[in-house]
Parts: structure tokens; sequence; C-alpha cells
């Protein structure tokens, strides 16, 4: 163990080994790692504490795993990747925005008549904490939501009720599953499946879970104890006004 934390200790001193790309990475904590975070990995990354590279395709394990690219298959306490096309498996699962750990600068497309466009995510998460799009209670700090009472598009930023802390050029889609105790997402195409809730801006296909489900806007089915969708029907038996219905909500 030793001998293994001088090595590492020399690697950071010489700045790591400069390739464009290898098949394996070993990481104690950046910059302590065989290969830069500039590096691409196709194949294994192995971190023992902390791992970050600008791409890992393959097998990812670790502690704490991080990619700017990410088309692999993550397991470890923490998993966390900025474009993502695979699956997370982990207590806590990040993806698109990282949430608490820093801010995510993709590059974007054009937008087309003011309408922010989206970064395209997809893959299957399963862990405790599951976010898409840095929308979880454990995501950065924005400002408060503009107020909203009927949301009838996700695409209408003046009237969806979006953040108006978060940066126009940043809109996520994720494509897939969710499946954890607590699941977020900006946009989702899929499922989520939660033990106590799910929540998103817009969600098409199925939210399921045992306490609560809540969409701003919706294009499918929820299942739960308590279900929301700012679209939907409106109680008016609760007091003030809620847009939702227990046991099973639609709306499309």
């Amino acid at each position: 163990m030793k001998r293994l934390l001088v090595t590492f200790m020399a690697l950071t001193v010489l700045d790591a080994v400069s390739a464009d790309w290898t098949p394996i990475q070993l990481s104690l904590c950046p910059p302590a790692q065989l290969f830069r975070t500039e590096t691409e990995v196709y194949g294994l990354r192995a971190n023992i504490l902390l791992g970050h590279n600008a791409r890992v395709a393959g097998l990812d394990l670790g502690v704490v795993n991080f990619a700017d690219d990410l088309t692999a298959i993550q397991l470890g306490v923490m998993n966390g990747a900025r474009g993502f096309d695979g699956i997370q498996i982990g207590l806590i699962n990040f993806v698109g925005g990282l949430g608490a750990i820093g801010e995510v600068h993709l590059p974007s497309a054009s937008a087309v008549e003011d309408v922010a466009p989206l970064i395209h995510l997809r893959g299957v998460q399963v862990g405790l904490f599951n976010d898409s799009g840095n929308k979880g209670p454990m995501s950065l700090p924005r400002d408060e939501l503009a107020h909203s009472s009927r949301v009838t598009s996700w695409r209408e930023p003046e009237q969806s009720g979006m953040p108006r802390g978060m940066p126009a050029d940043k809109r996520y889609e994720y494509s897939g599953i969710q499946l954890g105790i607590a699941n977020f997402a900006d946009r989702i195409r899929g499922v989520q499946i939660g033990t106590l809730v799910n929540e998103a801006d817009e969600v098409h296909g199925l939210q399921i879970a045992i306490f609560k489900n809540y969409a701003r806007v919706l294009h499918g089915v929820q299942i739960g104890l308590l279900n929301r969708a700012d679209n939907g029907v409106l109680l008016q038996f609760f007091p003030g006004e809620i847009y939702g219905f227990p046991i099973i909500n639609a709306a499309f």
C-alpha cells in the first residue's frame, strides 16, 4: 500500500502521462492518476477514490466516478457524467448537470426561434438518488421559480415555470429509466420508478411512486399516493388549487 501511494505521488509531480487515449486508467484522485484528465479511456477505468476523464467508454469502477462524456457502465458510490449514454449503478447518480459537484458547460446547438436546444441523455440510472439535468435538492442554487398557474408546454420558458436562474442553453432530455428512492429529471421520455418521490419538469411516459409524483407538464400516466401535474385535472376540494389526482393521474 505504501509503495502504491509513493507511485501516485510521483505521478502527481510528473503531471501524469500524456496520451490521447488509453485502454486502462488508474486513478487515486486527480491529478494523481496514470493519465491526464484530458485523456479518453476506451476500456477500463478503476478509481480508488475519485476519477475524472474527458471520455470513458467501457467500464468505470470506483468510489466516485466522473466523466465529461460517458458511454459506459458506471459502478460506484457516486457517479456523474455530463454527456451520458450508458448505465449508472450507485448510491447517487448525476447526469447532465453535476449537481452540487459543479456546473456543466456543454457545447450547445444554435437555438431555433429562441427555444433552448436540448442536450440528449440516454440510459439507465439505478440508485438511492438519481438526477438528470441538475434538478434535485442537491442541485446548484437557482433563483426562485417563476409563477405559473397552468403549464401547457415545456418549450415556453415564460410560461413553463422554469427557474429564471437557469441559463437558456441548458435543457436536458433524458430517454430511459430512473429507478431509485428519489428521482429527478429536467425532461424525461421513459419511466421513473421511485420508492419516495419522482419529479420532472416534463414527463413523456410513466411515473410510479409510493408517495409522490410531480410533473410541470405531463404527457402520460402517474401512479402513486399523491400525483400532481400542472397541466392536469384541477382539484378544488383541497385547500387552494392543486392540479392532479390521487392514486392515478393522466394528462396528454
